[in-house]
């Protein structure tokens, strides 16, 4: 199966094909959810389902980095333990991973939608919360530097696995590059300075 980073989980349901390239404003970018992006325009793509998804799978997000399992203190502990980029993007793809498979298990498998752009928001909340800690303090580049790493080591995890083909992870990851270059990422990633 020819499956790439954004085909994980459930069946894309938008407009336009799946993938790096048809990106779409994730879904509770019209609830004023401070965790979505800002800045696209095209909220009428997302369903309902994926509204719901979105928010649920950022709300576990957000459980994990905060609560009593470990909570904040092992995830600044990633982060500060070296570089502070590679701690950001290794820990949020092991948040991703964990509510990805606790989906599935329950039976919700997630959209590759929901998934990067929820992961998105987890790696902004995470990166907030090392900088609100004092262990870390991370600039709009080092920002798309983690999410760009984050993604590589995602595709990397489910190409070994045998979840998706790993050309396919290559392509998605052109698609990454070619965003980066004409902006879109920066926009993604919400202006940071």
């Amino acid at each position: 199966m020819n499956r790439g980073l954004l085909d994980m989980g459930a069946p894309h349901s938008g407009t336009q094909p799946p993938g790096w390239g048809g990106m779409r404003q994730p879904p509770g970018a019209t609830t004023g959810n401070p965790a979505v992006m800002a800045g696209e325009e095209e909220a009428s793509n997302v369903t309902p389902e994926e509204q719901a998804q979105y928010e649920g799978f950022v709300d576990n997000g957000y459980k994990a980095i905060y609560g009593p399992k470990g909570g904040p203190e092992a995830i600044l502990e990633r982060i500060a333990a070296g570089d502070p980029v590679d701690g950001l993007a290794r820990t949020t793809v092991m948040l991703v991973d964990t509510l990805e498979k606790s989906a599935k298990q329950a039976g919700k498998p997630l959209s590759g939608d929901v998934l990067m752009h929820g992961g998105k928001a987890l790696l902004e909340e995470i990166a907030d919360l090392a900088e609100k800690k004092g262990v870390a303090r991370f600039n709009e580049q080092q920002l798309e530097q983690a999410f760009f790493k984050a993604v590589d080591l995602y595709g990397d995890m489910k190409g070994q696995s045998g979840e998706i083909n790993p050309q396919t992870v290559q392509d998605d990851l052109g698609r990454i590059q070619q965003m980066d270059r004409s902006g879109q990422l920066r926009q993604m990633m919400g202006g940071r300075g």
